[in-house]
């Protein structure tokens, strides 16, 4: 799932389409993009490339939810980027150090964040693992996202229906 989002990223970016990247689980791999760029970019180069990406790390479910709902949506509108990619937002929330209350309350914002930046016009592509968290309790995590999306894909399946 990580190496398809990373090639249909490469194609935003190949159309001269600024992306931004938020990456909770350490998968955005740049070299891939520059090497696509490099054998696909055609008038585009791997430089003009990598200038139109922007990325954000996050590493808690804390920083996940903060760059989700406060970051991002300030971002996109201050640089006119209409696309975003989000690498394993859930890996975040699998964290037993936070609470499972606190994990559920920041996910229903994250959620209705990303509802706010879909009817703003923003494409936003989640790349995640559906893993099955330790804590019994996460593991209605990834359904729950799962519902509220447009489409969702499993490996090697086609679209999963959604609500």
């Amino acid at each position: 799932m990580f190496r398809l989002s990373l090639t249909a990223a490469a194609h935003v970016l190949l159309n001269d389409i600024p992306l931004v990247v938020v990456d909770g689980s350490n998968r955005f791999d740049l070299y891939y993009i520059t090497e696509f760029a490099r054998r696909w970019g055609g008038h585009i180069s791997p430089p003009q490339v990598l200038e139109k990406i922007f990325i954000s790390r996050a590493f808690t479910c804390y920083q996940m939810e903060a760059v989700v709902t406060e970051r991002l949506p300030v971002f996109l509108q201050k640089t006119g980027a209409r696309v975003a990619l989000i690498f394993g937002l859930l890996d975040t929330f699998y964290d037993e150090q936070a609470p499972l209350f606190e994990v559920q309350a920041s996910l229903g914002r994250v959620m209705a964040a990303l509802q706010e930046l879909k009817a703003a016009g923003v494409s936003v592509l989640l790349a995640s693992r559906d893993v099955r968290p330790a804590a019994p309790g996460r593991a209605m995590l990834f359904p729950r996202l799962a519902g509220v999306m447009d489409r969702v894909y499993g490996y090697g399946a086609t679209a999963l229906p959604t609500r």
